[in-house]
């Protein structure tokens, strides 16, 4: 499954200690490769094309060349980018299988809205996490639909913007020892 990776994490230590021999225009060649690498999963074997990825002449490319295919292996592979890509592409999938599988358990958005007015005027717009009244109020799941809790209203407090995004998933005993620590 080839997933498309909009955005690519760049651990600058890694980069700066494989490329500080670059100048200042091969970096730039070499950045427009690996952006492509990423975008793509790989580079084409065929000089022209490089020199065009890389916004140069094709004599201005071959003069680079040498240097930059240090970086690589044979055939423009890239070791370090295909393991970080097949990373990022499982944690995408892993994402969207989470979201699928727990979208079909929430009430639809017209109905969700009905149920959270009911749970902030029960909770009388007070964060039941740590008191806090007012501001940007969320609808908590106590037990979060990951972990099978339900849409019950005994099963719904109201949680500040805060609260619950650091709660996230976790049971609120799990997420207070996180806290305390």
């Amino acid at each position: 499954m080839t997933t498309e990776l909009k955005w690519m994490p760049l651990d600058i230590g890694w980069y700066h200690s494989h490329t500080m021999f670059l100048s200042t225009v091969q970096h730039g060649a070499y950045t427009l490769l690996i952006c492509t690498y990423w975008q793509v999963g790989r580079l084409p074997d065929d000089d022209r094309m490089l020199a065009r990825i890389t916004r140069q002449t094709p004599r201005q490319w071959k003069k680079m060349r040498p240097v930059i295919a240090q970086l690589f292996e044979a055939g423009w592979v890239h070791p370090y980018l295909d393991a970080l890509r097949a990373k990022c592409q499982a944690n995408y999938a892993r994402r969207l299988a989470y979201i699928a599988a727990n979208d079909a358990r929430r009430p639809p958005p017209a109905e969700w809205a009905i149920i959270r007015k009911r749970i902030f005027e029960r909770d009388n717009y007070t964060c039941t996490y740590c008191g806090d009244r007012g501001g940007e109020l969320q609808c908590d799941h106590v037990i979060p639909i990951a972990r099978d809790g339900t849409n019950d209203d005994a099963n719904l407090t109201t949680a500040c913007k805060p609260c619950n995004q650091s709660k996230h998933s976790r049971m609120p005993e799990e997420w207070l020892i996180s806290r305390t620590h």
